[in-house]
């Protein structure tokens, strides 16, 4: 697709601690990519063929996180400031990417003990 502005919307919902984030507005989608600001967290999200790469960045830190549907990949927290970095790993249970929708399942670890699980939706259309 070329590049294209769209809207967005999303839900994250925190299994462990039953919170719910939600997220409307718009962004760029451009070569299975999509970027967008959500509050003050710049998001860019890359659609890979078996994988999912998210990072997250503000003035303050950066998270990135690959996804892989039944494997452990890593995701790396970096607190400027502190010039700290945190590393952790997420299992993947459901990873499904179609028509403009993705479906994200997955639990975040730190040394392979159970941190956070969450279940993440996000859909967007072309606007003109």
């Amino acid at each position: 697709m070329k590049l294209a502005k769209v809207f967005i919307r999303s839900e994250l919902k925190n299994l462990t601690s039953n919170e719910i984030n939600t997220f409307e507005g718009k962004g760029i989608y451009h070569d299975n990519q999509l970027s967008f600001i959500e509050d003050t967290i710049s998001v860019t999200i890359h659609f890979l063929e078996n994988k999912l790469k998210i990072v997250r960045k503000t003035d303050d830190y950066q998270l990135e996180m690959e996804f892989q549907k039944g494997s452990i990949t890593e995701a790396i927290s970096t607190l400027f400031k502190e010039s700290h970095k945190i590393y952790l790993q997420v299992e993947t249970n459901v990873l499904l990417w179609e028509n403009n929708e993705l479906t994200l399942h997955y639990q975040l670890m730190q040394n392979h003990v159970l941190i956070n699980q969450f279940q993440y939706h996000l859909k967007f259309e072309v606007v003109k």
